[in-house]
Formats: C-alpha cells, sequence, structure tokens
C-alpha cells in the first residue's frame, strides 16, 4: 500500500493523472483481492464470502471509529461529502444489474456442474469447460472495464479524498529513477504479499470449525483486522513522509472506495476464479447473515457521520457494533 501511494505520486509528477487514478483503484486494496483469489483457487468459497464481508465492515468501523476519535464532525470535516453520498445511490442500479449475469450463470453453473465434471473427467468433450471459462474471463473483463469507467467518471476525485494531488508535495523531489527503484519495489512486494496469501489459506483447514483457525472466524475477524490496519498504517507513514497532516474526512473516502471496489471487482474476481478452477462446487454470493451484517456496518456510522450527531452516542453506537459484530461473527461459526 505504501508503494503504491508513492508511485501514484511519481506518475502526478510525470503529468499522468490518468494513471494514476486507474492504478491506484485497481491496487489500493491488493491484499484483499490476493486473499480472495487465492481461497478462491483453493476451493474455500465459505472463506470468501466471510472475508469480503469482514473487510468491509471492519473497513467501516475502524476507519470511520477513528473520524470520532478525532472528533472531526463537529467541523463538518469528516461528514460525507455529497459526492460520496451520490456516488454510491447513482452506482447501485449498475451494481445490481452487473450482479445479475452473475447469479444467471451461478444457476447455471449449479445446474450443469455434474455433466460438466463428466465431460472434463471422460476427456471426450471439452466445450462444456471451455465455453466456461471464456465466458468467466469475458465477465471478468467486464467488471474490470466497469471499475474504470468509474474512475473516468469521478475524474481526480478519489486523488483529492487522498491528498494526493501534485501541488500537496514539494515540487522536483523525486528523481528520474525513483520511479524504477518504486516499480521493482512494487512487484517485489506485491508477489510476496501474494505468495503470503496463498499460505494463509493453505494453512486454514475447511474441516476445522473451532478455534481461531477456522475459516470463518479469519475470514470475519482476523484477516480484515490486520489488512485493515496494515492499510491504514501505510497511509500514516505515506502522509508523515510527505510531512502533510492525515485529515479524518480522507478516511471516510478511502473507507467508501475500499467499499465499492471489493463489491464491484474482488467479489467478481473471487468468483470468476472458482468457476475456472473446479465449476459448479459451492456457492460464492452472500446469504442473508452476511448481508445483514454487511448493512449494518456501513449504513449505521454513515447515518451518524452524514447527521452529524454527538460525540458520544456515535462513540458508543460504534462500540455496540464492535461488540454486536465480534459475538454474531464468532458464534456463526
Amino acid at each position: 500500500r505504501f508503494t503504491v501511494l508513492e508511485l501514484v505520486v511519481i506518475l502526478l509528477d510525470r503529468k499522468r493523472a490518468s494513471c494514476a487514478i486507474v492504478f491506484e483503484a485497481l491496487l489500493s486494496n491488493w491484499i484483499e483481492a490476493s486473499l480472495a483469489i487465492a481461497a478462491a483457487s483453493k476451493g474455500q468459497s465459505d472463506f470468501v464470502r466471510a472475508f469480503l464481508v469482514g473487510a468491509v465492515a471492519i473497513n467501516h468501523l475502524l476507519l470511520l471509529g477513528s473520524c470520532f476519535i478525532q472528533g472531526g464532525h463537529h467541523g463538518r470535516r469528516a461528514s460525507y461529502p455529497m459526492l460520496i453520498a451520490s456516488f454510491h445511490i447513482r452506482m447501485l442500479p449498475v451494481y445490481i444489474v452487473l450482479m445479475l449475469p452473475l447469479i444467471a450463470f451461478e444457476v447455471g453453473f449449479q445446474s450443469t456442474a455434474p455433466q460438466a465434471h463428466t465431460l472434463r473427467d471422460s476427456g471426450s468433450d471439452g466445450s462444456v469447460v471451455r465455453t466456461a471459462r471464456i465466458t468467466a474471463l469475458l465477465l471478468l473483463l467486464l467488471f474490470i472495464s466497469h471499475l474504470v469507467l468509474i474512475c473516468q467518471m469521478h475524474s481526480t476525485y478519489p486523488l483529492h479524498a487522498h491528498g494526493l494531488y501534485k501541488m500537496a508535495y514539494a515540487p522536483d523531489s523525486r528523481k528520474p529513477w525513483d520511479s524504477a527503484l518504486t516499480t521493482v519495489t512494487l512487484l517485489l512486494s506485491c508477489g510476496a504479499s501474494f505468495a503470503s496469501c496463498f499460505q494463509l489459506v493453505s494453512s486454514i483447514s475447511p474441516d476445522n470449525t473451532s478455534g481461531w483457525t477456522s475459516p470463518l472466524r479469519v475470514g470475519y475477524l482476523i484477516a480484515p483486522l490486520f489488512a485493515t490496519a496494515s492499510g491504514l498504517g501505510a497511509v500514516f507513514l505515506h502522509r508523515r513522509g510527505c510531512k502533510i497532516p492525515l485529515n479524518s474526512g480522507q478516511l471516510v473516502c478511502g473507507a467508501i472506495m475500499s467499499t465499492s471496489q471489493l463489491l464491484c471487482l474482488v467479489l467478481p474476481a473471487a468468483i470468476v476464479t472458482r468457476w475456472i478452477v473446479n465449476l459448479g462446487q459451492g456457492t460464492a454470493f452472500l446469504d442473508a447473515f452476511q448481508i445483514a451484517l454487511l448493512a449494518g456496518a456501513v449504513l449505521l456510522p454513515m447515518y451518524f457521520i452524514q447527521t452529524g450527531g454527538d460525540d458520544w452516542l456515535g462513540g458508543l453506537v460504534l462500540l455496540a457494533s464492535y461488540i454486536l459484530y465480534a459475538i454474531s461473527t464468532w458464534f456463526s461459526s
């Protein structure tokens, strides 16, 4: 995350704003995407669903809770800008429409899974498997194009919310070879984190339903906490290095953008990966319990911050949300 932010600033210094927008949007949730894809490739659909719900919930509760600790919403600095609120309202129908093909293909693959496995095992005809893989890749390309379109629609707004404008930094403070060094560091860190995610998923046994190493408890609590805390620490260290104070409103925007990226790119990528690796086994969509957790974790803090509620009341509600989320996810597994 630190190297992503640094390379975004370098791209802005090189007057490559469009590349910086797309680059920051695609790689800002690299850890979450790596974990989801690794778990999907291993056939752990329960862990994928739990981790995506936990990542969104912990991200909102932790980052929005920091706004209440700073007390920023007394001055409306941590309030949701109208552009952020309208972002979800405008894009919600698009999310639903784009999810319909996923649901249709999921139902279709569930009904044709025995036939697909029989054809693949017998080796007589692999047309069903090839067609499914091609369709899955085209669907993933559709979602990637959709994410790039969102970045273009909102222009430099995500960069503005993260404080990544060029004029916020000292001009000519980076040398020409900094971009090459940062790129190499980014590639190495992405590869190392991706391998670590595979190692983590491999160490989790799907048959373990108790203890801290069960797939649901790691997905709901442990992995999202570490991923969100590491991302927040990287943002803080990067802004300290650039000698820019961290604004609580930027954390709010970061939580909002992460939610849309997880739901728009990471979830479809995990589903497509599961289709490619092992067709028709399990489901990758959210159940009613997970939808309720997701809605509560996102909408409740949004209401208190948008209305500028009292610090003590908002803090107590967030504390109750932490406890309720931890208890409900613990006993659900």
